[in-house]
């Protein structure tokens, strides 16, 4: 395995380029690190190389990433079909490295996102497997746990849901007009580094993976530390999970040693992450929430008709307010049902899918469960789901449970 000093040596490298956002090198050797144990890990987040002509993307690609990532590497082109991908990856967890990630016309563009919703798949998020037909009548099964390293001139997505999965590493141009001599040496003494830490180092993608393996377990709790901190500095449970497990990468490259959260924290708070989290702030588990929450309920009761939104409804069940056995027994029906200290949201509800597609259908408005399931609390732990079916009006279902403190924090600290 890389010795620690070895290991350091790497990280001096990938933060010596010319990036745009300095915490770019460590998001780079944090991939380079996990990439060849991605079906090891929980998440498993993707980057995007880009830069223009002559920033260096083919120097990163070729002279650090794939001498790292080693033999475990799938290299293929924009020409390759998704299916063609599948079909080598079977059900094995390699990553995947796509050079000239630049769609060119409509049949680029459709290729493109095949690719970005494999991508999507593979991060962790889904628990269906791919099915495809085959000549004989049988289906087969492609699940996908690579971790992706495109390489690209533009960042060719605007879909949230695919930037919230790939980190995007713009590297600046390397030419200086007014100092090109300057700039040569700079250019110059980035090759001479690593050329000593990374080229001239034998085996270093098998000894890398060797020192990944051998801290393995280390490092899955050091994600699991740095995503908690991640959190508490990002304040959603999506760039806690992206950007918490690189740095866990990069961090298993620092030190073989369990970090505390406090230090993982303060890891964070070393570098900018304004422009890798801008416009982020707003968490999509916290959107489906807010949506159900929001839906209103028709109550036929004591007090006669009443309309009320779903959390004015858990709001009068979890009080014991005027009316709340006919309220609770509505609730019920759209599929909440509340407990002592949270409620559980079904994973299945007519009713439920019905309110939400009126709320211009949003994305989580047939499959919920996936969005109510990222959200964390304050600890930055997920939200627990229910160990067996239970009783929703009648009917068997599993749900999401939701502590009370994440929705009624700030209204229960002024009684």
């Amino acid at each position: 395995p890389l010795s620690n000093e070895e290991a350091k040596g790497i990280l001096d490298v990938t933060k010596s380029l010319n990036w745009s956002i300095p915490a770019s090198g460590l998001l780079l050797a944090g991939f380079c690190a996990l990439a060849p144990v991605c079906g090891l890990i929980p998440w498993r987040p993707h980057i995007l190389i880009n830069g223009g002509t002559g920033s260096g993307k083919s120097t990163v690609t070729d002279g650090i990433s794939r001498k790292l990532i080693g033999d475990t590497v799938v290299a293929v082109s924009l020409t390759s079909s998704v299916s063609g991908l599948r079909q080598v990856l079977k059900k094995d967890a390699y990553p995947v490295i796509i050079e000239e990630f630049d769609p060119e016309g409509k049949n680029g563009q459709a290729k493109s996102i095949e690719f970005f919703d494999m991508m999507r798949d593979a991060s962790g998020d889904s628990e269906t497997p791919t099915l495809r037909g085959s000549p004989n009548g049988t289906a087969v099964e492609y699940p996908c746990n690579s971790m992706f390293h495109l390489v690209a001139i533009q960042v060719c997505t605007d879909v949230k849901a695919n930037l919230n999965r790939i980190s995007v590493l713009s590297l600046k141009s390397n030419s200086n007009k007014k100092d090109p001599k300057a700039s040569d040496e700079k250019w110059q003494n980035i090759q001479k580094l690593i050329d000593k830490n990374i080229t001239s180092i034998d085996n270093i993608g098998s000894r890398l993976l060797a020192r990944t393996l051998e801290n393995i377990d280390i490092i899955k709790e050091n994600i699991k530390t740095f995503k908690k901190a991640a959190h508490k500095h990002f304040g959603n449970a999506r760039d806690a999970d992206q950007y918490g497990t690189l740095l866990a990468g990069a961090y298993s490259l620092y030190s073989d040693c369990l970090i505390n959260e406090k230090a993982a924290l303060i890891y964070i708070q070393g570098y900018d992450w304004d422009e890798y989290t801008e416009g982020s702030s707003e968490d999509d588990s916290m959107n489906a929430l807010n949506s159900i929450l929001q839906s209103r309920l028709t109550i036929q009761g004591g007090l006669g008709m009443l309309s009320l939104t779903a959390v004015e409804c858990i709001e009068a069940v979890r009080r014991e307010e005027i009316d709340y056995n006919h309220i609770n027994r509505e609730l019920r029906r759209f599929g909440i049902v509340c407990r002592d200290d949270h409620f559980i949201i079904t994973n299945n509800s007519p009713e439920m899918q019905r309110a939400l597609s009126l709320q211009n259908n949003p994305p989580w408005a047939k499959n919920w469960k996936i969005y109510l399931q990222r959200i964390t609390d304050d600890n930055g732990d997920r939200v627990k789901t229910t160990k067996g079916p239970i009783s929703f009006n009648r009917s068997q279902q599993r749900g999401t449970c939701i502590p009370y403190d994440i929705v009624f924090k700030d209204e229960d600290n002024e009684y």
